[in-house]
């Protein structure tokens, strides 16, 4: 379902179904909204982390409600090229909101995700859905850090390998 677009993307929510099959069959959820090939990225990693969770999920042990995807769809190309996610509460801070997110390399450094992390923010901001975000980044990741600051986000800590950030409504 969209639940935000403007010139340059779409932000599209998963439902728990389509989030399952986006990990290993990403074309099928491409040929479901007419999109383009997304020519799945996820690495190996991604993959291992989410179907964790899934698998968490499914036997009741996290409710899925908390742990939401959204996919950023770049409109003029009408593919997926990156996601944005519920994490869950953040350290269980009721209203705080853990999120991650990830851009196909090929697609960084061009001010997507710095753009679709605003709309993201705004859309949950405006319908009252959160009072604000937390945002962990690796120390060698000083990209995703920038696009925290450009969004407002303001480091809360610092542990020997990551920053903490912070955004409250």
């Amino acid at each position: 379902m969209i639940v935000f677009e403007n010139e340059i993307l779409k932000l599209n929510e998963l439902s728990f179904e389509e989030f399952k099959c986006s990990i290993e069959k990403q074309n099928l959820i491409d040929e479901k909204y007419g999109l383009n090939d997304s020519e799945n990225q996820n690495d190996s990693i991604f993959i291992e982390v989410m179907n964790q969770l899934i698998n968490e999920c499914d036997e009741g042990k996290k409710n899925y409600m908390l742990y939401k995807m959204f996919q950023i769809i770049l409109k003029d190309e009408n593919r997926v090229v990156g996601s944005i996610s519920l994490k869950n509460y953040y350290k269980n801070e009721k209203g705080f909101y853990e999120i991650g997110y990830g851009l196909n390399e090929k697609y960084r450094n061009k001010g997507i995700m710095r753009g679709a992390l605003k709309n993201f923010i705004e859309y949950f901001f405006c319908n009252d859905y959160a009072e604000g975000f937390y945002a962990e980044v690796l120390k060698e990741n000083p990209p995703s850090s920038k696009v925290l600051i450009a969004n407002n986000f303001e480091k809360v800590d610092e542990y020997e390998d990551l920053y903490v950030y912070k955004i409250i409504k």
